[in-house]
Parts: structure tokens; C-alpha cells; sequence
């Protein structure tokens, strides 16, 4: 860094050692004056890192962060009978653009039951899973190049949707009815 001239704020800087090992390790640097031991987790842009880049904390801070900007919105609407179409648009989106953030990033973390749960939770009813949607985003970060690819992908999206609904054992008053 000095030698390209550029200066670091020793007070901002953190380290995060990720390792696969089963013991937890630590490790410490120096950076100016100032000694730094190694953290667990750190955030980063706005994604939570872990020393074993599981994601799981991003996935408690994502949904987390969206019930309390769900929550924070639903006071200020007035709820005369109930949240109205249009509402629940505004909150589906804001909920979906926070559990959305970064997802191309830390999607393996959509692999375990746990965490499917949890960002399922998250969601209003009505709205796409957002499991699927970000592994939707997934596919279309991975064919970036490609023509089109948002829409394919939303085609691809709907009909796992409605082959889950399908094989769904409860939240349907009648079976027959589509998405």
C-alpha cells in the first residue's frame, strides 16, 4: 500500500481467517501500530462473511432486517380493513429487495432445510418463494450473456413453483386450484 502511496484507516481494517477446519482459528496482524485479531463474522457491502462462509448469519441479518423495514412500513400505511392489493406489493418488494441482496453470492446457503425456512417466513403470502427467486437470480447472474435470460428463468421459476405447490401437503383449501 505505501508503496503505491495509498493509506489504509488502521481503525476501519478487520480480518476474517476462513478455514474448513473443525477447531475455530484465530490469527492476529499488525497494520501500522494497531494489532488486529481475526473475527468470526464481519459484514462486507452489505453481506455478512463468516469464517466458514456458510452465509447463515446473512441469512438472521437478511431476514431480520426485512421484518423490521416490513414493520416500520406497515405502521406508517393506514391499516383501515386490512392491507389492500397495492400494499402488499410495497411490502413484498421491500421485503424481497432485502432478502434479495447479494444472493449470486452466498446462494449455496440455500442448500439446508434451515435456511430455506427462514427466508420462506420472510415473505408475504402470494409472492413467488424466494428461494426461488434467488436461485432465479443465480441462473441469471450465471447466463448474463445470454439473450433473454430473465425471462427464461421466470418461466423456468413459475412452473418449479407450481410442481411445488402441487406437491404441497397443506396451505391449499382445494388441491386443483393453480398458481
Amino acid at each position: 500500500m505505501q508503496g503505491a502511496k495509498l493509506q489504509i484507516a488502521h481503525h476501519k481494517t478487520e480480518v476474517l481467517l476462513v478455514s474448513n477446519c473443525k477447531a475455530v482459528q484465530r490469527v492476529e496482524i499488525t497494520v501500522g501500530e494497531n494489532v488486529i485479531a481475526s473475527k468470526r463474522v464481519l459484514k462486507y457491502l452489505g453481506v455478512i462473511l463468516d469464517d466458514r462462509l456458510s452465509f447463515n448469519s446473512h441469512v438472521d441479518y437478511a431476514c431480520e432486517k426485512a421484518a423490521k423495514a416490513i414493520n416500520a412500513i406497515a405502521r406508517i400505511i393506514p391499516n383501515n380493513s386490512g392491507p389492500s392489493s397495492s400494499k402488499r406489493r410495497v411490502l413484498a418488494s421491500v421485503s424481497s429487495s432485502i432478502l434479495r441482496y447479494g444472493g449470486p453470492t452466498w446462494d449455496a446457503t440455500l442448500k439446508t432445510k434451515k435456511n430455506q425456512r427462514k427466508l420462506n417466513i420472510c415473505v408475504i403470502a402470494g409472492m413467488i418463494p424466494i428461494v426461488i427467486t434467488l436461485a432465479e437470480d443465480t441462473e441469471c447472474y450465471m447466463r448474463r450473456d445470454t439473450t433473454g435470460v430473465r425471462t427464461l428463468v421466470r418461466t423456468e421459476s413459475m412452473a418449479k413453483w407450481q410442481q411445488e405447490w402441487d406437491a404441497a401437503e397443506n396451505g391449499s383449501m382445494e388441491k386443483s386450484t393453480s398458481i
